[in-house]
């Protein structure tokens, strides 16, 4: 998993801001973009993985919690629909 980050000096503060400490925990890696050597990716490690899948079950308690018990019958066909529509969207506008 990869976040791609572009040149910009506020990109770079952000980045070294938000992945500074799970770089120190062995939880991501930084590496030269190879789509564009100016920018920076930030890759998931396989100790990041496991510790990703570690905190899953409590995410998602959470979300469902948070999000989807305030939703019935319709209202939850509709959330459905568009989550999934989000889901399969390739990242890009709909």
């Amino acid at each position: 998993m990869a976040c791609g980050l572009g040149e910009d000096h506020q990109v770079d503060q952000r980045m070294t801001r938000v992945v500074a400490r799970p770089e120190k925990q062995g939880w991501v890696e930084r590496a030269k973009s190879a789509e564009d050597g100016r920018g920076w990716n930030a890759a998931l490690t396989d100790a990041g993985l496991a510790r990703l899948e570690q905190g899953w079950p409590t995410f998602l308690v959470s979300v469902r919690r948070h999000l989807v018990d305030h939703f019935d019958g319709q209202d939850l066909a509709r959330l459905t629909a568009a989550l999934r529509r989000v889901a399969t969207s390739g990242g890009g506008p709909a």
